[in-house]
């Protein structure tokens, strides 16, 4: 695996690897990276494996919001942040196999959004999705959005308003394209 750091972003190539670099970054990312390195990939948030459940750990959360607070708030025109390798591919990868077919979904058809599908996490049956989505509503990633954005207090929403899988169709249009967490003041 090679990588290259770009402007504050790291790119991957999934071929022949150097380990010892993928470390030596990921300490840098985080402050006390011997003893929240938890895998060898370059997520930004990695999830340990609990009897079978993906769970994030609140203080490496924590130190990973730190490490980027500077660089969401000082973001033009407004405080933002886009994260390349946020989740670990072999997650999105797990997701993507359990993705809900769309033959029983109607797509969304206004003007916002065109040929875009959304289920939410109720309609998903999947373990792993589910388990993506509570850990996203977790107390450790609220610790982590706390740390990032330096807003205080933030509660999770455990009805998932608008939240879930989206997916747009070629020739779409979608209100939340790209797919964003989005945080405002």
């Amino acid at each position: 695996m090679n990588w290259q750091n770009t402007g504050g972003k790291v790119r991957l190539d999934d071929h022949a690897g150097e380990w010892p670099s993928l470390c030596v970054l990921r300490r840098s990312l985080m402050s006390d990276g011997a003893s929240l390195l938890r895998s060898w990939t370059m997520a930004l948030l990695n999830f340990a494996d609990v009897r079978g459940y993906r769970a994030l750990d609140a203080q490496a959360c924590r130190v990973a919001g730190s490490a980027l607070t500077e660089r969401y708030a000082s973001a033009s025109p407004f405080p933002h942040i886009a994260i390349d390798d946020f989740v670990p591919r072999e997650i999105l990868r797990d997701v993507l196999t359990d993705f809900p077919a769309r033959r029983e979904q109607t797509a969304f058809d206004r003007h916002q959004e065109r040929l875009k599908y959304q289920f939410s996490p109720q309609q998903c049956g999947s373990a792993v999705i589910r388990n993506l989505f509570a850990e996203l509503n977790s107390a450790a990633f609220l610790g982590f959005l706390q740390q990032l954005t330096g807003i205080d207090g933030l509660i999770a929403d455990p009805y998932f308003a608008g939240a879930g899988l989206h997916e747009t169709m070629p020739g779409g249009i979608s209100a939340s394209m790209p797919t964003s967490i989005g945080i405002g003041q």
